[in-house]
């Protein structure tokens, strides 16, 4: 298990303190195509964290890439791919959890929500919809 904050960019991190960094390319390159990928977050950040190139809240932070470039790297690796969100999805709608929804299935961090990720992980159900990312995506495009 890796982590991030808020986004994925360069790095995610073994340690929850951030310190000791992995370069996504490496972990890219060490990774099965086959192999489950799962996140666990809030997807809440403020919209220029992960659409901005240079957007990461961490200081030091290089990244040439938007978050959401990132996280598409990551999604187009992994044949089978999905996150977990503990914000009620009442709370989804209108906010960069419909654009990150849109490069990852996406289910709520529930009982429930972690079956129905599984049962889509393993055997190719169908992937929930979640708001209207096109509105975010014509922002950005113009």
């Amino acid at each position: 298990s890796y982590y991030f904050h808020n986004c994925v960019y360069n790095s995610v991190y073994e340690d929850a303190q951030f310190r000791k960094g992995v370069p996504v390319a490496d972990l890219l390159a060490g990774s099965d195509r086959d192999e489950k990928l799962v996140l666990v977050g809030d997807a809440l950040m403020h919209p220029a964290e992960l659409l901005d190139p240079g957007g990461a809240s961490f200081l030091y932070s290089q990244n040439r890439a938007s978050g959401h470039e990132w996280l598409r790297r990551l999604a187009a690796h992994f044949r089978s791919s999905a996150w977990l969100n503990p914000e009620p999805e009442r709370f989804w709608a209108g906010t960069t959890i419909e654009v990150i929804a849109s490069v990852f299935a996406m289910w709520p961090l529930t009982l429930d929500g972690l079956s129905q990720a599984v049962r889509f992980l393993v055997r190719g159900e169908e992937r929930p919809r979640v708001g209207d990312p096109g509105r975010w995506m014509k922002a950005i495009v113009g």
